[in-house]
């Protein structure tokens, strides 16, 4: 009796946890699944800032919280809010956590995000703040999730193949999601790897060039954040600028990596207020890549920020320039006076002198 009253308080206690959010919203993601898989629906998973974040307020306002919405969505979705407020009290502990870690399994860095995805939580399609009525988001999730009917159709396919042209079509299925998709579906990785031993699909290379890629970033993290700061915060700021070149020189990074990584340098001129060493670093990195969107940002900030960086300067060392040339006509007047005064000093001793003869 004992048991069964405590399997009915946690069932009580699971369905509490799953709704809080608004009405037709849950918030348990693993009961929002089991009743995806039960009712053969998809999830919709809005990653929102409910209480902070303008965007993901007008979203849920204007659209997410209407009727015509969530009756509309409900018929093919089960709908999960993650919500990550700055009052803490909106959400339980046990939510709280939960967002955090699907969060970062989903890759989440801006809010709202909104994810289609199936009763077993592999994301198809990703989407977040629009304009226009509940009807018309409605119909943009209709369009989104034909690429749930594209996936699906090429794991058909790839299912009737052998060997390479298994690989290929998978290799095409996962070349075209989204990177943050990509760990939901690494059992694809793995067959296209099996089924290509001569990476025909270049699947392998790729991989391998992406995880290359993903270890020198986090090596120059951790350079950044143990030994630059170190070093600009002891006051040795050409030893932190030295190890930037000296990493960048030896692990020889290409493209938008070093990119990023020249970029780094203008922290460090920007904390000395050194304009010339801001402009030289900016015009490096935007020569490395400059169609990047980065590129393109420095350019704007060219035209912008440091334009009015350099005519305050301009200003500044004028300024500087006349106070000096003040100073010094002031300090030539004043010795033009002394010499003045000691002559006339003088021809007063002789005049002096000449009278008592």
């Amino acid at each position: 009796m004992k048991t069964k009253t405590i399997a009915i308080l946690t069932s009580i206690l699971a369905s509490a946890l799953s709704f809080g959010a608004g009405e037709g919203w849950l918030t348990n993601f693993e009961e929002a699944k089991k009743k995806a898989a039960s009712e053969k629906k998809d999830l919709i998973l809005d990653f929102t800032g409910s209480d902070w974040c303008p965007p993901c307020k007008d979203l849920t306002k204007r659209i997410l919280s209407q009727k015509e919405f969530i009756d509309g969505a409900s018929k093919n979705y089960i709908l999960v809010e993650l919500d990550f407020p700055r009052d803490k009290t909106k959400v339980t502990p046990e939510i709280a956590e939960q967002n955090s870690k699907l969060q970062e399994l989903y890759s989440i860095t801006g809010y709202p995000t909104i994810l289609l995805t199936d009763a077993e939580g592999r994301p198809y399609a990703k989407t977040g703040h629009r304009r226009g009525t509940p009807a018309e988001y409605l119909s943009h999730l209709t369009e989104i999730q034909k690429k749930k009917v594209s996936r699906d159709q090429a794991i058909a396919e790839s299912e009737k193949l052998e060997g390479v042209e298994k690989s290929k079509v998978l290799a095409a299925l996962l070349e075209g999601m989204p990177e943050q998709f990509a760990p939901f579906y690494t059992n694809f990785a793995e067959i296209i790897i099996k089924n290509d031993p001569e990476d025909t699909t270049q699947f392998l290379k790729k991989k391998q060039e992406k995880e290359a890629a993903e270890k020198l970033q986090k090596d120059f993290e951790t350079l950044i954040n143990e030994k630059v700061t170190k070093a600009i915060e002891t006051n040795k700021t050409d030893l932190a600028l030295k190890l930037i070149d000296t990493f960048i020189n030896d692990r020889k990074p290409t493209g938008e990596t070093k990119q990023n990584m020249v970029i780094a340098k203008w922290g460090i001129y920007n904390h000395l207020k050194d304009i010339e060493g801001i402009e030289k670093t900016v015009n490096e990195a935007i020569a490395i890549a400059p169609e990047s969107r980065l590129a393109k940002n420095l350019e704007q900030y060219k035209a912008n920020q440091l334009k009015q960086m350099k005519e305050k300067a301009a200003k500044k060392e004028d300024a500087a320039k006349k106070a000096l040339e003040a100073e010094e006509k002031a300090a030539k007047e004043a010795e033009a006076r002394n010499e003045a005064a000691k002559k006339a000093l003088l021809e007063s001793h002789k005049a002096k002198e000449g009278a008592a003869k």
